[in-house]
Protein backbone atom coordinates (compact mmCIF):
# COMPACT_ATOMS: atom_id res chain seq x y z
CA UNK A 1 0.00 0.00 0.00
CA UNK A 2 1.33 3.39 -0.97
CA UNK A 3 2.06 5.96 1.66
CA UNK A 4 -0.60 8.66 1.91
CA UNK A 5 0.36 12.26 1.53
CA UNK A 6 -0.70 14.48 4.42
CA UNK A 7 -3.71 16.63 3.61
CA UNK A 8 -4.42 14.95 0.27
CA UNK A 9 -7.22 12.41 0.12
CA UNK A 10 -6.15 9.06 -1.30
CA UNK A 11 -8.56 9.27 -4.24
CA UNK A 12 -6.93 12.54 -5.43
CA UNK A 13 -3.38 11.10 -5.70
CA UNK A 14 -2.01 9.83 -9.01
CA UNK A 15 -0.93 6.23 -8.20
CA UNK A 16 1.89 6.39 -10.77
CA UNK A 17 3.53 9.31 -8.95
CA UNK A 18 3.72 7.55 -5.60
CA UNK A 19 6.82 5.43 -4.92
CA UNK A 20 5.94 2.81 -2.34
CA UNK A 21 8.45 2.04 0.41
CA UNK A 22 9.94 -1.44 0.33
CA UNK A 23 8.73 -3.80 3.05
CA UNK A 24 11.16 -4.26 5.95
CA UNK A 25 13.08 -7.39 4.78
CA UNK A 26 13.69 -5.88 1.33
CA UNK A 27 14.90 -2.57 2.79
CA UNK A 28 17.36 -4.50 4.94
CA UNK A 29 18.60 -6.56 1.96
CA UNK A 30 18.91 -3.39 -0.14
CA UNK A 31 20.94 -1.76 2.65
CA UNK A 32 23.24 -4.82 2.93
CA UNK A 33 23.83 -4.98 -0.83
CA UNK A 34 24.59 -1.28 -1.06
CA UNK A 35 27.07 -1.66 1.81
CA UNK A 36 28.80 -4.61 0.12
CA UNK A 37 29.07 -2.77 -3.17
CA UNK A 38 30.55 0.28 -1.41
CA UNK A 39 33.13 -1.94 0.38
CA UNK A 40 34.05 -3.69 -2.89
CA UNK A 41 34.54 -0.36 -4.64
CA UNK A 42 36.71 0.89 -1.75
CA UNK A 43 38.85 -2.27 -1.94
CA UNK A 44 39.18 -1.94 -5.71
CA UNK A 45 40.41 1.63 -5.33
CA UNK A 46 43.02 0.55 -2.77
CA UNK A 47 44.54 -2.23 -4.91
CA UNK A 48 48.18 -1.60 -5.64
CA UNK A 49 49.27 -2.77 -9.06
CA UNK A 50 52.50 -4.71 -8.68
CA UNK A 51 55.28 -4.10 -11.12
CA UNK A 52 55.68 -6.81 -13.77
CA UNK A 53 59.03 -8.47 -13.21
CA UNK A 54 58.79 -10.72 -16.28
CA UNK A 55 58.54 -14.47 -16.43
CA UNK A 56 59.57 -16.52 -13.43
CA UNK A 57 62.88 -18.37 -13.75
CA UNK A 58 62.80 -22.05 -14.68
CA UNK A 59 62.94 -24.35 -11.69
CA UNK A 60 64.98 -26.99 -13.48
CA UNK A 61 66.00 -27.91 -17.00
CA UNK A 62 66.42 -31.51 -18.15
CA UNK A 63 68.43 -32.69 -21.13
CA UNK A 64 67.31 -35.87 -22.84
CA UNK A 65 70.48 -37.06 -24.55
CA UNK A 66 69.09 -40.44 -25.64
CA UNK A 67 66.73 -38.90 -28.23
CA UNK A 68 68.67 -38.32 -31.46
CA UNK A 69 67.00 -36.63 -34.42
CA UNK A 70 64.41 -34.56 -32.56
CA UNK A 71 62.19 -32.70 -35.04
CA UNK A 72 59.46 -31.20 -32.86
CA UNK A 73 58.34 -30.77 -29.27
CA UNK A 74 55.09 -29.76 -27.56
CA UNK A 75 54.17 -29.60 -23.87
CA UNK A 76 50.95 -30.25 -21.99
CA UNK A 77 49.17 -27.13 -20.69
CA UNK A 78 49.95 -28.06 -17.07
CA UNK A 79 53.65 -28.49 -17.87
CA UNK A 80 53.82 -32.07 -16.60
CA UNK A 81 54.32 -33.83 -19.93
CA UNK A 82 56.51 -33.20 -22.95
CA UNK A 83 55.82 -34.87 -26.31
CA UNK A 84 58.85 -35.24 -28.60
CA UNK A 85 58.77 -36.27 -32.28
CA UNK A 86 61.87 -37.68 -34.06
CA UNK A 87 63.16 -38.37 -37.58
CA UNK A 88 63.11 -42.09 -36.83
CA UNK A 89 59.31 -42.03 -36.44
CA UNK A 90 59.12 -42.19 -32.65
CA UNK A 91 56.99 -40.02 -30.37
CA UNK A 92 58.32 -39.96 -26.81
CA UNK A 93 56.25 -38.98 -23.78
CA UNK A 94 58.45 -37.41 -21.11
CA UNK A 95 57.77 -36.45 -17.50
CA UNK A 96 58.92 -32.85 -17.02
CA UNK A 97 59.11 -33.12 -13.22
CA UNK A 98 61.39 -36.16 -13.11
CA UNK A 99 63.17 -35.70 -16.44
CA UNK A 100 62.49 -39.22 -17.68
CA UNK A 101 60.96 -40.84 -20.75
CA UNK A 102 57.69 -42.49 -19.76
CA UNK A 103 56.75 -44.13 -23.04
CA UNK A 104 57.29 -44.23 -26.78
CA UNK A 105 55.01 -44.92 -29.74
CA UNK A 106 56.20 -45.63 -33.28
CA UNK A 107 54.53 -44.03 -36.30
CA UNK A 108 56.96 -45.59 -38.84
CA UNK A 109 57.66 -42.30 -40.65
CA UNK A 110 59.62 -39.18 -39.74
CA UNK A 111 57.56 -36.88 -37.49
CA UNK A 112 57.38 -33.37 -38.92
CA UNK A 113 55.16 -31.66 -36.33
CA UNK A 114 52.98 -32.30 -33.28
CA UNK A 115 49.72 -30.61 -32.28
CA UNK A 116 48.19 -31.04 -28.83
CA UNK A 117 44.53 -30.14 -28.46
CA UNK A 118 43.72 -27.31 -26.05
CA UNK A 119 42.02 -29.79 -23.73
CA UNK A 120 45.16 -31.98 -23.84
CA UNK A 121 43.01 -34.95 -24.84
CA UNK A 122 44.23 -35.41 -28.42
CA UNK A 123 47.73 -35.40 -29.90
CA UNK A 124 48.09 -35.21 -33.67
CA UNK A 125 51.34 -36.44 -35.19
CA UNK A 126 51.99 -35.17 -38.72
CA UNK A 127 54.28 -37.39 -40.78
CA UNK A 128 55.37 -37.47 -44.42
CA UNK A 129 52.29 -39.29 -45.78
CA UNK A 130 49.84 -39.44 -42.87
CA UNK A 131 48.36 -37.80 -39.80
CA UNK A 132 48.15 -40.05 -36.74
CA UNK A 133 45.70 -39.12 -33.98
CA UNK A 134 46.31 -40.30 -30.42
CA UNK A 135 44.14 -40.13 -27.32
CA UNK A 136 46.25 -38.72 -24.47
CA UNK A 137 46.01 -40.50 -21.11
CA UNK A 138 47.88 -39.56 -17.96
CA UNK A 139 49.03 -43.11 -17.16
CA UNK A 140 50.72 -45.89 -19.12
CA UNK A 141 50.58 -46.32 -22.11
CA UNK A 142 50.14 -42.46 -22.26
CA UNK A 143 49.18 -42.43 -25.98
CA UNK A 144 46.50 -44.60 -27.57
CA UNK A 145 46.11 -44.44 -31.38
CA UNK A 146 42.57 -43.52 -32.42
CA UNK A 147 42.88 -42.71 -36.14
CA UNK A 148 45.26 -42.51 -39.05
CA UNK A 149 44.52 -40.33 -42.07
CA UNK A 150 46.40 -40.10 -45.37
CA UNK A 151 48.14 -36.76 -45.85
CA UNK A 152 50.33 -35.34 -48.62
CA UNK A 153 52.94 -33.83 -46.32
CA UNK A 154 55.28 -33.19 -44.79
CA UNK A 155 53.61 -30.62 -42.56
CA UNK A 156 55.47 -27.59 -41.29
CA UNK A 157 52.99 -26.85 -38.48
CA UNK A 158 49.63 -27.91 -37.07
CA UNK A 159 47.24 -26.51 -34.47
CA UNK A 160 43.81 -27.14 -33.01
CA UNK A 161 41.04 -24.57 -32.69
CA UNK A 162 40.21 -23.38 -29.16
CA UNK A 163 37.32 -25.89 -28.92
CA UNK A 164 39.36 -28.81 -30.38
CA UNK A 165 36.82 -29.23 -33.20
CA UNK A 166 39.11 -28.12 -36.04
CA UNK A 167 42.67 -29.10 -36.87
CA UNK A 168 44.69 -26.87 -39.16
CA UNK A 169 47.78 -28.31 -40.90
CA UNK A 170 50.22 -26.32 -43.03
CA UNK A 171 52.08 -28.32 -45.66
CA UNK A 172 55.68 -27.62 -46.62
CA UNK A 173 56.20 -26.53 -50.22
CA UNK A 174 59.00 -27.91 -52.30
Amino acid sequence: MAKERPGVPWDHVDPDSVVPALPMPFRMIDHLIRGLVEEALDLARDVVVEEDTGPSPLAETYTFSDMPGVTCVTASPDGLFLYVGTRSGAVHVCNCLRGEILGTVEVEEPVSTLALGTGAQVLTVACTTKLAMFHVVRAAPYLSKTAELPYAGPASSAAFSFDDQTLGVVREEG
